[in-house]
């Protein structure tokens, strides 16, 4: 492990404590037993969590199953033991309820899986585990079993020394406790993150990091995540920066924290005593340094724990090399320098082969100081190297923010102008759209007025020409059918013969007549039959004019005289003004609808500009029809001919 060892005890006390004022669940007490009281190593409390959890499954109460389990896992991970008969029980509430693994039970589980992986040193497994852990599920529950599963994974690659990888995953697990405003685990995981940092030696960065975790737990309750975060940060200013002023500075608020506390843990405990004898060594303090070490070897041998074992030792050591009355194995030191070199804890081993060589040299053992002189230049050597990597991290980190700050900064200065042209096109937009809707509104009332001028001209103009066909009517009644009958009279008065001819011609005439009023027995022969006679008279009096008419769905015989009026209007036009020799009327049914197509070979005329002019009568009349029937009308026209089509459903 190349962490160094103070630091390290320090930090696993943290994730202790972090853990035991972490509650995954609440369950009735029973259950909460096995999470608060107990010991693990103790036989029976095993055997109680296999009753339980055989109990608990037999009655189906799975849930239960998995709060046990889970308060087991916890309380063995807190006691950093591992057991056998726990994971057997947890593979089997796994395998039982796989149809439900996305439960947050299930993610709790495998982190506590891991946490007994680890605490028997099988971190490969422990990565395993706390890989299916990892989840990106919302949901307080959810997001805390990720951001502890990624926690503990990157304190697994810290201890692998593999930095990269440690950095990674614990800013996951910030993210995640960021999102459940965790601030005892966000103090963890800065922590952690300086822990990194000053396994690089970059020590302002990791400086930075345990600032940020302390700003955390100012208001915290957790005294020993707090003093704990105190005590890192004292001796990273101690054997980092250096700096022993600082060192008993942040002493002094520690041990102003220690001294109301009124149950700190045995980890914390040794922590602390170990900083006060480091005091105490810097000031020269003799007894007050014994006492310190003293402390420490009563606590170290009640904790039992690797770590603090050899964190121990070496302060034992520090405390022999120092003052010659002090029993020493030289041995026993000259391994422990030799561990901490192998480890890369470059600051310990240097200090401790820096006093065995002054050792050696007041015995003027000068074979011994030069062997030790070489090993503590190798370690300073590899120590300044450390310092000069950290130096350029920190100084590759600062360039590496800047370059960010200044690329957020170029970012937010292109969103902003974005922005900008954004709001000043949608302006353009709204201003072109209401302009071009105050336009069309415009246009479209114009249009308006001009349909009511129309309809007006229209109506005048239908009422004048009603009133011009009586007249006429009237005329030709008095002026010719009239005169002929008085002739007819007269003849008949004075005894004269009358002839035929005459009386033909009368006929004739008021055939002619009623024709043009109403066309002859249109409700007997029907639209085609009429429309072919209509083509026939035509053809007579000089237009040629032939019709194809293909009509099987009927109108109604309103509808029928309507149409019919709009061919006869439409070839009376032709007749009258388009110049023309020749004309057709061809007649269609598609589907539901009526197809009527009359066009001539006459000179055409604009119609753009025949609908504008006061001689429009014949054309709006013929449009109006075809409305009245449902239907819609289009003229075609050009200097080769007119064509008007209309369309009009059948029904």
């Amino acid at each position: 492990m190349n962490i160094n060892y103070p630091l390290y005890c320090a930090f696993f006390l943290l994730v202790i404590s972090a853990c035991n004022s972490n509650d995954i669940v609440q369950e009735k007490s029973s259950i909460l037993y096995f999470k608060n009281h107990g010991n693990p190593s103790d036989t029976i409390y095993i055997q109680k969590m296999e009753r339980a959890y055989h109990s608990y499954k037999q009655n189906k109460q799975y849930d239960s199953c998995a709060t046990l389990l889970i308060n087991v896992g916890n309380c063995l991970y807190v006691n950093a033991m591992s057991s056998e008969r726990f994971k057997m029980l947890s593979f089997d509430y796994l395998n039982q309820s796989e149809s439900n693994s996305n439960s947050p039970t299930h993610y709790e589980l495998s982190n506590m899986l891991a946490c007994n992986y680890a605490s028997e040193g099988k971190a490969d497994s422990a990565l395993i585990w706390f890989k299916r852990g990892m989840n990106k599920m919302s949901g307080e529950r959810m997001q805390k079993a990720n951001g502890f599963a990624c926690s503990e994974t990157g304190l697994i690659y810290l201890s692998k020394s593999q930095l990269d990888s440690a950095e990674k995953y614990c800013l996951s697990a910030i993210r995640s406790f960021e999102q459940i405003k965790d601030s005892a685990n966000l103090s963890v995981n800065y922590l952690q993150l300086s822990s990194i940092f000053q396994s690089l030696h970059a020590w302002n960065i990791a400086d930075t990091y345990i600032n940020q975790s302390i700003t955390y737990l100012s208001n915290s309750k957790d005294t020993d995540l707090h003093i704990g975060a105190y005590n890192v940060k004292a001796m990273m200013h101690l054997e980092g920066l250096k700096d022993t002023a600082s060192f008993i500075h942040i002493l002094e608020d520690s041990r102003h924290l220690y001294s109301q506390y009124t149950a700190p843990s045995l980890y914390l405990q040794f922590i602390e005593n170990s900083l006060f004898f480091e005091q105490s060594i810097y000031q020269k303090e003799e007894l007050k340094a014994k006492v310190y070490l003293d402390k420490c070897d009563s606590l170290s041998n009640v904790i039992q724990n690797e770590g603090i074992q050899t964190q121990f030792y070496y302060l034992q050591s520090v405390y022999a090399l120092n003052y010659q009355d002090a029993l020493v194995d030289e041995n026993k030191i000259d391994s422990l320098a030799n561990l901490f070199e192998q480890n890369k804890s470059f600051v310990y081993a240097t200090r401790l082969f820096d006093a065995l060589r002054t050792k050696a040299q007041k015995k003027s053992n000068l074979q011994s100081a030069l062997k030790y002189n070489l090993a503590f230049q190798r370690c300073k050597d590899s120590l300044y190297i450390q310092d000069k990597d950290g130096q350029i991290i920190a100084s590759e980190r600062k360039f590496q923010t800047a370059k960010k700050e200044k690329t957020i900064a170029e970012q937010n200065s292109k969103i902003q102008k974005s922005k900008f042209q954004i709001s000043a096109l949608l302006l353009s937009l709204i201003g072109i759209v209401l302009t071009g809707a105050i336009f069309f509104s415009y246009r479209k009332r114009k249009e308006a007025r001009a349909e009511i001028k129309r309809q007006e001209e229209f109506t005048y103009q239908l009422l004048q020409n009603t009133e011009e066909e009586r007249s006429r009517i009237a005329s030709e009644l008095h002026d010719g059918i009239n005169h002929e009958l008085l002739t007819v009279k007269n003849k008949l008065a004075q005894g004269k013969t009358i002839q035929m001819t005459e009386v033909e011609k009368i006929i004739d005439d008021v055939r002619s007549l009623s024709r043009d009023l109403h066309p002859a027995m249109f409700e007997t022969i029907g639209l085609a039959a009429s429309i072919e006679s209509l083509c026939e008279r035509l053809t007579e009096v000089g237009l040629f004019t032939t019709c194809e008419i293909n009509y099987t769905l009927k109108l109604s015989k309103r509808n029928e005289l309507q149409l019919y009026r709009i061919i006869q209007e439409a070839l009376n036009n032709t007749l009258k003004h388009a110049k023309a020799n020749a004309a057709k009327v061809t007649i269609d049914t598609k589907d539901n609808e009526l197809l009527v197509e009359i066009k001539d070979n006459g000179i055409g005329f604009d119609t753009d500009e025949k609908m504008k002019s006061a001689s429009s009568f014949g054309i709006q009349s013929l449009l109006q029809r075809a409305k009245a029937i449902g239907g819609k009308s289009t003229f075609e026209s050009n200097e080769t001919g007119t064509k008007l089509i209309l369309k009009t459903p059948i029904h």
